[in-house]
C-alpha cells in the first residue's frame, strides 16, 4: 500500500544531521534573515520612510493635547511555496546493503537531498537579487577589476554612498561573488588602503580577508558566495559555473519581520510541516521501494529595493 500521511516517520538522527549540515560556499541563509511565520500566505506592513524622516512640530501649548502623528502604511504579501525532494531505496539496494552500512547510506542520502534543496534555494535567491529590476540601482564599474586602471576600493565606496545618499540608511553588508572577491583582494589599491591603514601585520603576507574588508568599509559583515552549479542539461558533459560570479552587492539587512531590510525570507513553520527534517516513507509494495524525503516552505521577498546597490560584471567591465 502507498504510505499515508499518518505513517510518515521523522528520522531524528538524520534530521539532527540535516540541521548541522550546510553545503560549502552557499550563502542564502546568511544573505537575508529567515523569518518564521505561522501562515503559508499573509500580508506584512511597509511603513512610509518619508513620514519617519520628516521633522514634526513637537511643541505643545499648556493644557492642549499632543499632536498626533499620521503614518502612511502600505502592505505586501508573501506566499511560502512548498519545496521538496525525495530519494527512492529500491528493495534490491536494501537487501544488497552490507551489514552496518545502511546507516552510512542513509546519511549520504540525507546530504544528497540537502545539497539539491540548498542548491535550488541558492540559485533562486542569487538570480532574484542579481536582476537589475529587483534592486534600487545597479551599474558596471568604470574599469574591469584586475586591470591597471581598476579601482575596486572606490567602486565599493561608491555603492555604499549610493544607498546612504538615497535612503539615509548606511548599508551594513557586502556580498561578493567568489570571482569578484578574488579580483578585489588582489588589487594593489585595496592592499594599499588596508595594509598602509594599519590592518595588516608587519612582515606578514599581504593577504586580504573578509574581516579586513568589513573593517575597511565599516560594515558588519562581508559574505563570499562560492557555490557552483552545473549548467549542462541532464546527460550532457558537466559545465560548472559560479552561482554568484562577478557580482557585488551592498545592502542593508535588519533582523525581524518588521524592520526595514532589502530582503526577507518568509519560512512557514508548523509542527507537521517539513523544515529540512528527514522523513522516511514506509515500504511501498507496489513500487517495491522505501523513500526518504525532505523539504521546506518559503518565499524570498524583496522588501526594500532602495536598500541594495548591485555592481555587475566587475571582471569584464570596460
Amino acid at each position: 500500500m502507498p504510505s499515508m500521511g499518518r505513517d510518515l516517520h521523522v528520522n531524528v538522527p538524520l534530521t539532527e544531521h540535516a540541521v548541522h549540515y550546510r553545503p560549502e560556499g552557499f550563502i542564502a541563509e546568511q544573505f537575508a534573515d529567515v523569518v518564521k511565520v505561522g501562515k503559508q500566505s499573509d500580508a506584512f506592513n511597509i511603513w512610509s520612510q518619508a513620514d519617519t524622516f520628516r521633522q514634526q512640530s513637537t511643541a505643545r501649548a499648556p493644557g492642549t493635547r499632543a499632536k498626533k502623528l499620521v503614518m502612511h502604511v502600505t502592505s505586501e504579501t508573501y506566499y511560502a511555496h512548498n519545496y521538496a525532494l525525495a530519494l527512492a531505496n529500491p528493495i534490491e539496494d536494501i537487501e544488497n546493503a552490507d551489514p552496518g552500512m545502511w546507516a552510512n547510506d542513509r546519511q549520504h542520502q540525507t546530504e544528497t537531498l540537502l545539497d539539491a534543496l540548498y542548491l535550488d534555494w541558492e540559485i533562486r535567491l542569487a538570480t532574484k537579487v542579481t536582476t537589475g529590476a529587483n534592486v534600487g540601482s545597479y551599474a558596471a564599474c568604470g574599469s574591469a577589476w584586475g586591470t591597471a586602471a581598476a579601482d575596486p576600493f572606490g567602486d565599493v565606496n561608491g555603492m555604499i554612498d549610493n544607498i546612504y545618499d538615497a535612503t539615509g540608511i548606511r548599508p551594513n553588508q557586502l556580498v561578493f561573488g567568489e570571482t569578484a572577491f578574488r579580483k578585489f583582494i588582489r588589487s594593489p589599491k585595496v592592499k594599499t588602503e588596508i595594509f598602509q591603514g594599519g590592518q595588516g601585520t608587519t612582515g606578514a603576507p599581504a593577504l586580504v580577508t573578509p574581516a579586513m574588508t568589513a573593517a575597511l568599509f565599516s560594515v558588519d559583515k562581508v559574505i563570499i558566495g562560492g557555490g557552483f552549479q552545473n549548467t549542462a542539461a541532464e546527460g550532457q558533459t558537466q559545465t560548472l559555473a559560479q552561482i554568484w560570479g562577478e557580482n557585488v552587492l551592498a545592502l542593508y539587512k535588519a533582523p525581524g519581520k518588521n524592520r526595514p531590510s532589502f530582503m526577507k525570507q518568509f519560512r512557514w513553520v508548523k509542527p507537521r510541516l517539513r523544515n529540512f527534517d528527514i522523513v522516511v516513507h514506509p515500504y511501498d509494495t507496489r513500487e517495491q521501494s522505501e523513500d526518504i524525503e525532505s523539504g521546506y516552505y518559503q518565499d524570498e521577498k524583496i522588501t526594500g529595493k532602495p536598500l541594495c546597490h548591485l555592481l555587475v560584471a566587475v571582471g569584464s567591465s570596460t
